[in-house]
């Protein structure tokens, strides 16, 4: 009616080279004519644009960019680029097809970021769940989460390397600069541990000193002093303290994580060269492979129970 003239249709792809890809679909057939149904014909894909994107390859009018919120009209009030409020670019991501129509069914990790992030590729739209290991960023607004961006990066926590997601599509698994692997609900987005667990880390003496001193206070209600403090305390007060001194703690950052399909091993590899395995239920360590190399990818075939990594050498 202004005049003006009106989008009707767009094909666009990445503007910047793509740094992760994965096939979605949990049949193996390529095409419509073969068999396979319009669900398992796509690719999600991360590029250095700083977006997510799903391709078909059988219908473009189904290619889309998973959504970060209303960043057209906010780069407006701004006077900015939209990929200047866009999250940083994606270094790793994991997807699911379990429970895709009740909760977000994607993990990402981030350059730089200290959080995970979840989407939804059944409302193709990025998840308001945030994983931090102090579970504060559960339930954050789309409209908070870029006006919040400084206190996700990796100046309070360890940067995110690697992610990965259960078969079930109930476990999200972060793996961090520092070593330790956490794993949250990716329905509620709450932590649920971490490998090796908070509550059997093994304090060293000064350790125990500095934190029996910052507890060391009066108690109000019965006027007695707080002088107990155990691995169990430090664990919910600070998740990322309670294993920097675990001796079964990667030693360098973790590049590469999984879960086998019964959610009873979870494998990791990092930059110490070692590949170690994990009791997922109970999070403790049960065997260690030392590879001589830092590992720098780590690929895993879930229904095959196989697994391979890429090594710096």
């Amino acid at each position: 009616d202004d005049g003006q003239a009106r989008l009707l249709k767009l094909r666009q792809g990445h503007k910047a080279p793509p740094t992760c890809i994965r096939y979605y679909g949990g049949d193996t057939l390529s095409t419509l004519a073969s068999g396979a149904d319009a669900s398992c014909c796509q690719i999600l894909s991360a590029g250095r644009d700083r977006a997510l994107r799903v391709f078909h390859t059988a219908r473009d009018q189904l290619n889309r960019e998973l959504s970060q919120g209303p960043l057209l009209k906010r780069s407006r009030v701004l006077d900015v680029k939209v990929e200047q409020l866009k999250l940083p670019p994606i270094v790793d991501f994991a997807a699911t097809e379990a429970r895709h129509r009740d909760w977000c069914n994607i993990i990402s990790a981030h350059s730089g970021e200290g959080a995970a992030f979840t989407w939804s590729l059944e409302n193709r739209v990025i998840g308001q769940n945030v994983l931090r290991p102090d579970g504060v960023g559960s339930d954050l607004t789309l409209k908070k989460l870029h006006a919040d961006k400084v206190s996700l990066r990796a100046g309070k926590f360890p940067a995110v390397r690697c992610v990965g997601i259960s078969a079930c599509g109930n476990f999200g698994i972060v793996g961090t600069a520092d070593g330790t692997i956490f794993k949250y609900n990716m329905q509620s987005g709450r932590p649920r541990g971490s490998f090796p667990s908070a509550a059997d880390a093994k304090l060293s003496k000064e350790q125990k000193k500095a934190m029996r001193a910052k507890r060391r206070k009066l108690n109000p209600s019965s006027v007695q002093l707080l002088t107990n403090m155990d691995a169990t305390d430090l664990a919910n007060e600070d998740p990322i303290a309670a294993v920097q001194s675990h001796p079964s703690k990667h030693e360098g950052a973790v590049n590469g994580v999984g879960v086998d399909s019964l959610n009873t091993v979870l494998f990791s590899a990092g930059y110490d060269g070692t590949v170690r395995f994990w009791n997922f239920v109970e999070h403790k360590l049960e065997s260690v492979v030392d590879l001589g190399s830092p590992v720098s990818k780590l690929v895993a075939n879930r229904d095959a129970g196989i697994f391979a990594v890429a090594l710096d050498d």
